[in-house]
């Protein structure tokens, strides 16, 4: 196929997906929030990971979070693997967690806060967020890491962790590198 016929075919491909997009009718109330996140399925087969998995946004992103992480949770016995994605607000941590989750880690520690802030994501979103993430990991050994400066989102934070009984450490992205966090998750992944 020569150029031109394959960007045509691109082109009436994206045609087609336009046309496909979702569409709204009387009948039909617009969804909520809450109702457009994706129920995603987990992979059928997964690799068990017995470590602890890291997810969350850019205070975790790196490689020398990831080292600093790996040196303070030696200790503790399990491998750590580091799924931050740098921009992504907990709205788009809740569409791949499943996906995470089916790897049957031993523990999840959820970074929020940072990344919403800078997304502008308001407080009855993130709210919404927070109760599906509670949901996705009820009966999961996890720990809620929050990165949130804005007071609004600190505290629906704090409320949430402290009504879920979900362990709960606060830091200040600004002034507490990787090290100093991971120096404080530690103690509490250990009891």
């Amino acid at each position: 196929m020569n150029r031109v016929g394959l960007i045509a075919c691109l082109l009436l491909g994206l045609a087609a997906c336009e046309a496909e997009g979702p569409t709204q009718t009387a009948s039909h109330p617009p969804a909520t929030e809450e109702d457009t996140l994706p129920q995603a399925t987990p992979p059928a087969i997964a690799q068990p990971f017995a470590g602890i998995i890291i997810v969350g946004g850019r205070y975790f992103l790196g490689d020398t979070a990831t080292i600093a992480l790996d040196e303070d949770f030696i200790e503790l016995g399990r491998p750590l693997r580091n799924a931050a994605i740098k921009g992504e607000p907990l709205r788009g941590l809740l569409k791949r967690l499943p996906y995470l989750l089916a790897q049957q880690p031993q523990t999840v520690v959820v970074e929020v806060g940072q990344e919403d802030e800078l997304a502008r994501t308001r407080l009855p979103a993130f709210k919404r967020s927070l109760r599906r993430l509670g949901r996705l990991l009820e009966g999961k050994n996890w720990l809620l890491l929050s990165t949130a400066t804005q007071a609004a989102l600190a505290e629906a934070t704090a409320a949430f962790a402290e009504v879920n009984d979900v362990p709960l450490v606060r830091i200040d992205p600004q002034t507490t590198p990787p090290r100093a966090a991971a120096r404080r998750i530690a103690p509490v992944l250990a009891k």
